[in-house]
Order: C-alpha cells, then sequence, then structure tokens
C-alpha cells in the first residue's frame, strides 16, 4: 500500500480520535465511539483498494457506503444521538447535511 494511503488512514484516525474527545466535551451523555470510513467519491475515479485498513473502512461507492452504514446500523454498542451530534457540530461546520430520515431536518445549505 503506498505511503499516501497509509497517510490518510492514519489522518481519518486521528481527526475521529479529535471528534471523539470533542463531541465527549460537548455532549452530557458523551460518545462511546467514531467510526472511520474513507470514502473515495469522485465519481469518474475507479478506486483499487482492500475493504478495511486496521481500523478504518475503504468505501469507494454509494453500494459499499450503504454496505458500510447498514454495518453501523446493525452495531450493538450504544449509538449518540444524531440530533444531539449535529446541533453540537453545526457551530463549527460549514454545512451539516442531514440523508435519510434526517434530509429534512438538515437540508444542504450550499446547493
Amino acid at each position: 500500500m503506498s505511503g499516501i494511503v497509509e497517510e490518510e488512514f492514519a489522518a481519518a484516525r486521528i481527526q475521529a480520535q479529535r471528534l471523539h474527545a470533542f463531541l465527549q466535551s460537548l455532549l452530557p451523555q458523551g460518545v462511546q465511539w467514531v467510526s472511520t470510513c474513507v470514502y473515495y467519491s469522485y465519481p469518474s475515479a475507479t478506486v483499487h483498494h482492500v475493504p478495511k485498513q486496521q481500523q478504518t473502512d475503504i468505501v469507494s461507492n454509494t453500494d459499499q457506503l450503504e454496505q458500510y452504514l447498514a454495518r453501523l446500523a446493525g452495531d450493538r454498542r450504544a449509538h449518540a444521538d444524531p440530533g444531539h451530534v449535529a446541533d453540537a457540530l453545526s457551530p463549527n461546520a460549514g454545512d451539516v447535511t442531514g440523508t435519510g430520515r434526517w434530509a429534512e431536518a438538515w437540508p444542504d445549505r450550499l446547493s
């Protein structure tokens, strides 16, 4: 695996650790964990990758992203309330966009 790709995974894990600490400081109930996923979303790109690098999932199309999200939904660990997380992140984010059942609550403000 190339050094650039390994750096992306390391960066994703560091960002997850920082996000976890940030949310722990803001949310009364805290957050048990933050899952990491590198999503290569450029539509015309062809990505050759392994499905997982250490603890970071790697996806390169919407089918793989949906499978990743479905696995998260089935995780038995306690999940943070998405509303609390979005409220905590909104003041510091350029855009918090909801998907699925959250699409109406948090519409895309940038498009």
